[in-house]
């Protein structure tokens, strides 16, 4: 049994060893609010058209979490959060539970296979992404809905990870959050 695992955590370690890690800067406060504003098929000339062309390329197996710039920011945000949280349901819209930590800058870790959407030809990063800055249509889709609460600028950090990263991917997730902590979301 330990020559299993011992053969599993060496499979990991190559997979980590050939990561890479990404790091965006989204501006809340300047973001559109209207999600009419935003049409996904058009994304190449809106506000997020720089953000969106670089998202589409990754295909590959991601993990990911939004930070605010310090801890005050983020306990500022995560009380904007649970302002918006009864209109967000009176709307139809569905965020995040609140987290388990209260002394970190990460606000939310989450994973997403590779590849890409078929109707859209988004990357399957690119569309969540897409549902956690608000502006998917179905409200029923948790996301943080960032367009209708938050005001301060945050950071989107992509981890890719290689072909065979679908495996471990959720026990990295767990990981991931385990030391970063995040304010919103379970883990």
């Amino acid at each position: 049994m330990l020559n299993i695992l011992e053969e599993q955590l060496d499979e990991l370690k190559d997979l980590l060893s050939n990561s890479s890690i990404s790091k965006f800067e989204i501006d809340c406060i300047n973001m559109p609010k209207d999600r009419k504003e935003f049409i996904l098929d058009e994304r190449d000339k809106s506000y997020f058209s720089e953000l969106f062309e670089k998202l589409d390329k990754y295909k590959e197996t991601t993990i990911y979490y939004f930070e605010a710039k310090n801890i005050s920011d983020a306990n500022d945000l995560v009380e904007k959060l649970n302002e918006y949280r009864y209109l967000a349901k009176e709307n139809g819209r569905v965020v995040p539970a609140v987290g388990k930590y209260n002394d970190s800058k990460v606000l939310y870790v989450g994973v997403r296979k590779g590849g890409n959407r078929k109707r859209d030809n988004l990357s399957n990063i690119s569309a969540r992404i897409f549902q956690h800055l608000g502006y998917y249509y179905k409200g029923s889709t948790q996301g943080l809905q960032l367009c209708d609460w938050s005001d301060k600028i945050i950071y989107l950090n992509i981890i890719t990870l290689g072909p065979k990263a679908n495996e471990y991917l959720y026990v990295l997730e767990k990981l991931l959050a385990k030391n970063l902590k995040p304010i919103i979301g379970k883990h």
